[in-house]
């Protein structure tokens, strides 16, 4: 089955059982510009009396069934989805026009400039060597997770602010929202994982992690005032700087035994074969100098 197909399917499928649960809705698709160019198919399940309809990415799905789930299967868990969302959905219209003070709700967020290019013709944002910051309105941020808007050129003209007091308000809220986590990568390893224990590891080589408390795009952390330095002091000098995904970076002493060539190869490595496209940061290794406190590309 085509993709096109697929959702096709789905949406029958879907407004079928809804129907036969005395609920009468409206399905909506459309084509959504995310992270990194990655454009997916959303699905709105309208029901009158929302305000705002929760929004269900299809394409994972599809590669689950590609992948040999049955469409029955595929289909119940889309249908318990949007279900858990329709409950979980607390948003309003009010929380996404309701402006009062708009500007303690603005992050910032760190992608990747090349492949962001298009998204970038139409909002604000600061380069950082291959990357740039980005920056978002949080109109919801709960034990659930967090709700944001991408900010248009045309918000910071409503908002009568420039890019600078932008950033700044940007950053001292994205540091509140969002408390940074910076630890050794064995006591990241031993949060994920049970029972886990460390055997001939060589400590001068060791891994830092830096992201924040959610763990959902803690590579922007890596700009937060004063955070590379505290890095380099806790790795005891300067650092190199592994994009491991959006969500983290990964920071080892400048003086490893490990070469500047085979850190390459191992970012390489791993947005090769372990980072989807949609978290993909930068396939560059970053060098922090803690004496003229510069960032450099390696």
């Amino acid at each position: 089955m085509k993709f096109d197909e697929f959702i096709a399917s789905v949406l029958e499928t879907l407004k079928i059982r809804l129907l036969e649960n005395g609920e009468e809705v409206v399905l909506r698709t459309n084509k959504v510009l995310k992270n990194n160019g990655v454009e997916l198919t959303a699905l709105n399940v309208c029901r009158d009396a929302d305000e705002v309809s929760p929004t269900i990415y299809l394409d994972p799905f599809y590669r689950e069934y590609m992948n040999g789930r049955s469409y029955d299967d595929v289909m119940n868990d889309i249908y318990r989805l949007q279900l858990m969302r329709s409950f979980e959905n607390t948003l309003s219209i009010d929380d996404v026009v309701n402006e009062a003070d708009v500007l303690d709700n603005i992050i910032v967020r760190l992608i990747n400039r090349e492949r962001n290019e298009k998204m970038l013709e139409n909002i604000p944002y600061i380069e950082v060597k291959d990357l740039v910051i980005v920056f978002r309105r949080v109109v919801r941020l709960d034990d659930d997770g967090v709700a944001t808007t991408l900010v248009s050129r045309q918000d910071m003209k409503r908002w009568r602010v420039n890019i600078d007091t932008l950033y700044r308000k940007a950053l001292e809220n994205t540091e509140r929202m969002f408390p940074v986590v910076k630890e050794s990568i064995f006591e990241t390893l031993r949060s994920r994982y049970d029972n886990f224990e460390i055997q001939n590891i060589d400590m001068d080589d060791e891994l830092f992690v830096l992201t924040n408390e959610m763990g959902i795009n803690g590579a922007t952390a890596m700009m937060y005032s004063g955070m590379l330095e505290e890095c380099a002091d806790m790795a005891g000098g300067d650092i190199y700087i592994l994009p491991s995904s959006v969500h983290e970076i990964l920071f080892t002493r400048a003086d490893t035994d490990r070469g500047e060539d085979e850190l390459k190869e191992l970012i390489r490595e791993a947005n090769r074969d372990a980072v989807s496209e949609l978290d993909f940061l930068s396939d560059n290794l970053y060098l922090y100098k803690k004496g003229d406190k510069e960032l450099r590309v390696v």
